[in-house]
């Protein structure tokens, strides 16, 4: 295969008259050109056109010379030939490398340079023969199959007349770099082996390790005449993005007839062996234009007086601060599914806080082609916003709060605080080893008491005898001898201050116990030294992984570069949720047929799976992360189901 990849399309490109033929014989050594001429009966000029060269050795060095095949009757071998310009800086060995050919072929075909060295804008005679009909058909999906590769550094056999230009489109890189990986190449021309190399994008690497696992999954399909590119697409149930990722091919030429697709098996699944969670790049099918309408409490019209101090304004309006830190993780989301060729509409409306001018944009606005709206954020402006949109129902997320009220089109983005009680109570009961299980809730939490109470028939609660919590209160049901857990449900300041006090001291005086809470008000970040969390292996659950495992640095540095300071948890929660919406869009261009999937997706801190309530209007995201502070300041994600 190796020989006949080295002779593609140099076919029917012969020496002289195209409707001549040639043969290459071998000839007897240290012959005179007089002595060649007799013993073949051809003419001595005849010899020397055929065989540039010849003429000034004496004798013939040369063991192989070209003779016209009707001037030649015994049985020799027909040959072809294809010119080769000479350019500077090459040599007999770079050329014959490029060929594949040995220095003594080119020399033999070229007699002068056994006479003299190789010099600029020579033009050799570079031998080929012709194919069959077999070996043509192999050739011809010869390149076809080394561009479809997604290999990074693969060779090309040049056919003719393409360019540096061309061969930089078909494969995606730049002229400069294929100049580069071949520098002993001044020009190309047919029939020589040209290195591409291909820089990989970040997911294209992370394909081919997917490719590793599920090698068995991709199949090849060969594109036949009736066929085009979007009955490929909806046969195979496949994105553009994502054919494309296996065919690179497809991206620099283009679809063709004839060509071999490697396509994957339709799956039952969209989770990829090994992982857990989906990742809906990977099944992007509908990039064209989403429609989105986002509503939020910019109060932009605060500062539009020359006199305002903006500044000071900012630090004032704290839900204006979180409202613009919103907006420019939706703004970085739209971006980012741009570069992932998917299209976005975001239409972003200013409520103000004020309800007067919300109505009038309610009442301004048509939601027959909105796909999603994001916001708003305070209940009331929520809850007028799906009486706006629900004759359409259009999917409204609430982002950052848990409305009291359900409704058909709602989605409440934030887990239900019953689905962390129960999780964390779950997680407990799961690696129950018989621990000395301890509780202490404020009297309000009724209902979370008898929770606590069932799941551990054995658990003791902390009683305070007086108006306040002391320590002989723990004390008096913490053991010694056995590890303790701590159940903490408290959102009072002074009661957590406490608790966390007299645990710290216990635990100094030998007690082992680990501090747990289905609750993490926000006491614990603002007061509380994550030291002191730490030597107690605090535990909850947590909406986000922001403290365990923070956006990537590099989203950090490319935010800060962009906008003067380090994005926080808002920003990254705006980009998670109108990311994920985008997603979901192109998968399926409904955001209510991605209901219910198999499992959650996740980006950089926050997770989403939305499911339908059992008994109410309305859909909820069930996924959070459990998180555990360590004794060395680590804070760990914890692994569950």
């Amino acid at each position: 295969m190796k020989k006949i990849a080295i002779l593609l399309c140099l076919l029917g490109m012969s020496f002289g008259a195209l409707a001549q033929k040639y043969v290459a014989i071998s000839i007897q050594p240290e012959l005179t050109l007089n002595e060649l001429a007799n013993q073949l009966d051809i003419e001595k000029d005849l010899l020397i056109s055929l065989n540039p060269g010849i003429e000034n050795q004496d004798p013939i060095q040369t063991q192989q010379i070209v003779v016209p095949a009707n001037r030649y009757q015994e049985e020799a071998r027909e040959v072809q030939f294809t010119i080769y310009e000479v350019s500077s800086k090459e040599t007999l060995y770079s050329i014959a490398r490029s060929f594949e050919l040995s220095i003594k072929e080119i020399k033999d075909f070229n007699p002068y340079l056994y006479t003299r060295e190789l010099d600029l804008n020579d033009k050799l005679r570079i031998s080929v023969k012709n194919l069959t009909e077999e070996e043509e058909n192999q050739l011809k999906n010869l390149n076809k199959s080394v561009t479809n590769s997604s290999f990074g550094k693969l060779k090309h056999l040049v056919e003719p007349k393409e360019t540096f230009y061309s061969l930089s489109k078909k494969y995606g890189v730049s002229i400069e770099s294929i100049k580069e990986a071949n520098s002993d190449l001044e020009s190309l021309q047919a029939g020589q082996f040209v290195t591409i190399v291909r820089e990989q994008e970040e997911k294209e690497k992370e394909l081919e390790k997917i490719k590793t696992k599920n090698k068995e999954e991709l199949k090849f399909v060969e594109v036949k005449k009736q066929k085009n590119l979007n009955s490929i697409l909806e046969e195979n149930e496949i994105s553009l993005e994502r054919l494309e990722l296996l065919n690179p091919s497809l991206r620099y030429s283009g679809f063709e007839e004839g060509m071999a697709l490697k396509i994957p098996y339709k799956r039952r699944s969209l989770l990829i062996p090994g992982e857990k969670s989906i990742n809906l790049e990977y099944y992007i099918n509908y990039p064209e234009e989403k429609q989105i309408k986002v509503f939020l409490p910019l109060s932009l019209n605060l500062f539009e007086k020359d006199s305002v101090n903006k500044e000071l304004m900012l630090r004032r309006n704290r839900l204006g601060r979180i409202a613009l830190d919103l907006y420019t993780g939706i703004k970085i989301a739209q971006d980012s599914a741009l570069a992932k060729g998917v299209v976005t509409s975001v239409e972003v409306y200013d409520t103000q806080a004020d309800s007067n001018h919300f109505y009038e944009l309610l009442s301004a606005n048509n939601f027959s082609t909105t796909q999603a709206v994001i916001g708003p954020v305070i209940e009331s402006n929520i809850q007028e916003v799906l009486r706006f949109s629900e004759t359409d129902s259009v999917p409204v997320f609430s982002p950052l709060i848990n409305t009291s009220y359900h409704k058909h089109n709602l989605f409440k983005t934030i887990p239900e605080k019953k689905e962390m009680e129960n999780a964390i109570l779950s997680y407990m009961d799961e690696n129950y080893q018989d621990e000395n299980i301890v509780f202490y809730t404020d009297s309000t939490l009724v209902e979370l008491k008898h929770k606590i109470n069932y799941t551990f028939l054995d658990a003791q609660q902390v009683k305070v005898n007086d108006d306040y919590l002391k320590l002989a209160d723990i004390k008096n049901v913490l053991n010694k001898d056995k590890p303790n857990w701590y159940i903490l449900e408290s959102t009072d300041p002074g009661t957590i201050e406490a608790t966390i006090s007299f645990l710290t001291s216990l635990k100094r005086n030998d007690y082992d116990i680990r501090l747990f809470t289905t609750n993490r008000v926000n006491f614990y970040e603002d007061e509380i030294p994550n030291s002191r969390l730490g030597d107690l292996n605090f535990t909850f659950p947590s909406v986000s992984r922001e403290l365990a495992q923070p956006a990537p640095d590099r989203f950090e540095e490319k935010f800060r570069e962009q906008f003067g300071y380090y994005p926080n948890k808002f920003v990254v929660r705006g980009f998670d949720l109108a990311y994920d919406i985008f997603m979901r869009l192109a998968f399926k261009n409904d955001i209510y047929e991605t209901v219910n999937l198999e499992s959650y997706t996740e980006y950089f801190e926050n997770k989403f799976n939305y499911l339908p309530f059992d008994f109410q209007e309305g859909f909820y995201n069930n996924s959070f992360y459990i998180i555990q502070y360590k004794e060395d300041l680590e804070v760990e994600v914890i692994d569950f189901e």
